[in-house]
């Protein structure tokens, strides 16, 4: 369904808590790195790209095999729930190493993320998250005013149109619901 956020889509119970355990398994199994500020646990899969966000061709970190099988699922889920999307320019990418980047990004409720708008440049248009672990607020703004939209735990969001290029996001200190969440962030890169 659309959200108050033009162009925001949320699909609630997107995996079942049993899916939900698993996938964290999966995370946890990985390997955790500091993000570039030192402030959050995160890992990166897929292309890199440097500080201008400029893709380095030929420098991919492999998808571990659940998270491609994550990819298929979220088109399938998407092509079934929001058939208005047109996928066309994710279908034959997402779940690719050379094409998707994924960022787990862990967050404590004292963690945020500033606002910003993800580079149009370096990104293809839609912009596929999953949370994790506890319900959160991620919040929009358009020039000074404030829109804040609850994530609920499970839930898969398309941010494209306005959401992603009109308005910035970010999350605020202290708008988890719990001691930890864990985002899923899906990107298709520009070559």
């Amino acid at each position: 369904m659309e959200t108050q956020v033009p162009g925001l889509y949320l699909i609630e119970d997107f995996l079942s808590s049993t899916e939900a355990t698993n996938l964290m398994n999966e995370i946890n199994q990985q390997t955790w790195i500091k993000n570039r500020s030192q402030t959050r646990n995160i890992q990166i899969y897929g292309p890199k790209h440097d500080q201008s966000y400029t893709i380095i061709p030929n420098d991919i970190t492999p998808l571990p095999e659940f998270l491609k099988e994550l990819s298929k699922r979220i088109l399938e889920t998407t092509r079934n729930k929001l058939p208005q999307i047109d996928l066309k320019d994710y279908e034959p990418y997402l779940g690719i190493d050379k094409y998707t980047e994924i960022f787990i990004n862990e967050y404590k409720p004292e963690d945020k993320l500033d606002q910003h708008f993800d580079h149009r440049s370096t990104y293809k248009e839609i912009i596929f998250g999953l949370s994790l672990e506890c319900t959160s607020t991620l919040t929009f703004t358009k020039n000074n005013k404030k829109v804040k939209v609850k994530l609920p735990e499970r839930s898969l969001y398309l941010m494209t149109g306005d959401s992603r290029n009109v308005y910035k996001h970010g999350i605020e200190s202290g708008s988890l619901e719990g001691d930890r969440r864990v985002s899923l962030t899906f990107r298709t890169v520009n070559y």
